[in-house]
This record gives structure tokens, sequence and C-alpha cells, in this order.
């Protein structure tokens, strides 16, 4: 909502999220738990789950000062604390 009404952001790109870094498997197993479900995490080699020549970031953090400097946006909740 702030940056729809920031007249300064429009035709901007933002970040929006938490600088928290959560790894994968952490995010599948809190969807576990949360859907209480039965499903299994299932580990496949890099080359599985890619075709060949893909390259993925192995590390993803938002940065998100500029979000903050526009809408006075500071961030006050850590992944685990969002879902309890």
């Amino acid at each position: 909502m702030r940056l729809q009404n920031c007249a300064a952001a429009r035709s901007e790109v933002f970040n929006i999220g938490s600088t928290e870094e959560v790894e994968i498997v952490q995010l599948a197993k809190l969807v576990i738990e949360l859907l209480n479900s039965k499903s299994a995490i299932e580990f496949l080699p890099y080359q599985e789950a890619y075709a060949p020549g893909f390259q993925d970031m192995l590390r993803r953090k938002p940065v998100i000062e500029k979000l903050g400097r526009y809408t006075n946006f500071i961030h006050r909740r850590f992944f685990r604390e969002s879902y309890n």
C-alpha cells in the first residue's frame, strides 16, 4: 500500500521481503508442518533438477534498503515468527 501511494516509486523496481536467509529445506519443512502433510522431502542432484547449462543462484537475499527509503519500511518479522 505504501508503494502504491508513493508517487516517487512509480516506474521503480523494488525487492520486497526479508533480509533473513532461509534454506529451501527449512521452507519445505515448514510447508509440510503447516499443512500437516505426510509428504517427503526429496533431494535431487543438481544435474537432475536443472536442464544442461542452467545456472541457479546458490543464495538469494533481497536488498530492501530502497524500499525503506521510499516507504520507511522496517523489517520486523523473521521467518519462523511469520507462521506462528
